[in-house]
């Protein structure tokens, strides 16, 4: 651990890329790989950087770094959306890329407000999991708001383990991940032997009262079903670049509604003792509430 700490120590340009790597890492953790037990990897580096860090300047840097590399694993997706229309190509890595370096922001403030609050032992894991979520908390509101990827979901992403935000809602497992997934790097930054000892297993034993609280809350769940209830979902197969286009907007209303008339075979067909209808997302290139004429077609055809 002193070997990797003193070759890291030597250039801010290693630790940069240590924190960038345990970013990527971490977003692992979230859906759809969910695997959390890796989210260990950046809430621990994010401890040991900040015991390291000279100035409030380095521990923005290295927050932003950690957060950039998460964002970057975490939304790399987002570029899907321009391989619709060709023509948008040529902005797909500023989106891929651009999305990440302004999340990154708000880890960088954390670790800087971290940093100017940093004190030894126990209380700098406290101080900086109550910080890291009240930005996750910023993160959800602040220009309207963008809490993809929150940290919380590191628990929510596992049955048992969610159960807890029933209590504590998705900033609370966010302040729970953050601080049981950062007690262990203790075990190696501590002298004293009851630190050492007493952090990992409040890790291990805080996680396993979690999913204790879950397991319970799933096994007593009232189990109810609804009878009488028939669902049916229409799934028309439209072109998304074609709902893209006004022009097409009467006719891709008159094809849900024609679709959703059919059953799964002629006999069905109708809408008679069908309880539920199901339409894709976004279905329209209209609000059906802001078109009168779409609304009535809806109201009286069903």
């Amino acid at each position: 651990m002193i070997t990797l700490l003193n070759w890291l120590d030597r250039s801010n340009f290693r630790w940069n890329g240590a924190l960038f790597l345990s970013g990527l890492i971490g977003a692992l953790s979230l859906p759809p790989y969910s695997i959390w037990i890796l989210f260990f990897c950046p809430m621990m580096m994010a401890i040991i950087r900040l015991d390291h860090c000279a100035s409030l300047k380095q521990a923005a840097w290295s927050g932003w770094w950690l957060g950039f590399g998460y964002f970057l694993m975490g939304l790399w997706w987002v570029g899907s959306a321009f391989l619709i229309d060709g023509k948008y190509l040529w902005a797909m890595p500023f989106a891929i890329v651009g999305l990440p370096i302004v999340l990154s922001l708000y880890f960088a403030a954390a670790f800087a407000l971290s940093f100017f609050l940093w004190r030894p032992g126990l209380y700098r894991i406290f101080v900086f999991a109550i910080i890291i979520s009240s930005f996750e908390v910023l993160r959800g509101q602040l220009f309207t708001g963008f809490p993809w990827n929150a940290i919380g979901m590191v628990l929510g992403s596992t049955l048992e383990l969610s159960q807890i935000a029933s209590v504590i809602g998705l900033y609370g497992l966010a302040f729970l991940a953050s601080f049981l997934f950062a007690l262990p790097i203790l075990f190696f930054t501590e002298k004293q032997k009851w630190m050492k000892i007493s952090a990992p297993l409040l890790c291990v034993l805080g996680l396993a009262a979690i999913y204790l609280f879950g397991l319970n809350r799933l096994s007593t769940a009232p189990y109810e079903t609804v009878s009488n209830t028939r669902i049916r979902l229409m799934q028309p197969a439209i072109a998304q670049d074609e709902k893209f286009d006004r022009s097409n907007a009467s006719q891709i209303l008159m094809t849900y509604l024609t679709v959703s008339t059919r059953g799964s075979y002629p006999s069905r067909d109708g809408m008679e003792g069908i309880t539920h209808l199901v339409w894709p997302e976004t279905s329209f290139p209209f609000l059906l509430e802001q078109s009168p004429k779409a609304f009535c077609q809806k109201t009286l055809c069903f």
